[in-house]
């Protein structure tokens, strides 16, 4: 090739190459549309587990229930008047034996509210510390993920609580 035709053959080139960059600038844009897609299909499948495996929970402790129980959790409404009931005892090891119970009971049917009083009511920190973890992972379960994100950030145990929020993150409410 002689010096006169080098810039014949840099402009075929050159003129080649940014016809080519248009095809895969499109390319690269389909490609970034069908991963946003899958993302939104992850999000929507893990939201679908989610509620699968809440849907388990409950008909494992349907299944532990007693003969001719009315079912594993009692109702909501019927939550307060038990936090009435366990006030009311007077032996202090029974009192938070039934407080640590409730608690539970109202976190997987997702009252919050029956939650916190039944956890300011546990006087041992180790008790309470397992109660809010538990508690956490039900409210998350029972479709209340923000109010278990916010008792798990209450934990005192830095892992623990770093635990509880990757759980409830990664939608794994297995206690």
């Amino acid at each position: 090739m002689t010096r006169k035709q080098w810039p014949l053959a840099a402009a075929v080139v050159l003129g080649f190459a940014a016809g080519c960059s248009k095809p895969a600038e499109a390319e690269l844009a389909r490609s970034r549309a069908e991963i946003e897609d899958l993302r939104a299909d992850v999000a929507r499948l893990r939201a679908q587990h989610n509620e699968l495996q809440a849907e388990v929970e409950q008909l494992r402790l349907a299944r532990r229930a007693p003969a001719g129980a009315a079912g594993p959790v009692k109702a909501a409404g019927d939550l307060g008047a038990r936090l009435d009931a366990a006030r009311a005892i007077t032996s202090p090891s029974e009192q938070q034996r039934v407080y640590a119970a409730l608690a539970l009971e109202a976190a997987t049917v997702g009252d919050v509210d029956t939650v916190h009083k039944c956890l300011e009511n546990l006087t041992s920190p180790s008790a309470r510390q397992d109660a809010t973890y538990r508690c956490a992972i039900r409210l998350a379960a029972a479709g209340r993920a923000t109010d278990g994100v916010a008792l798990a950030k209450a934990l005192t145990s830095p892992s623990q609580q770093q635990t509880t929020l990757a759980k409830i993150a990664d939608g794994d409410f297995k206690e």
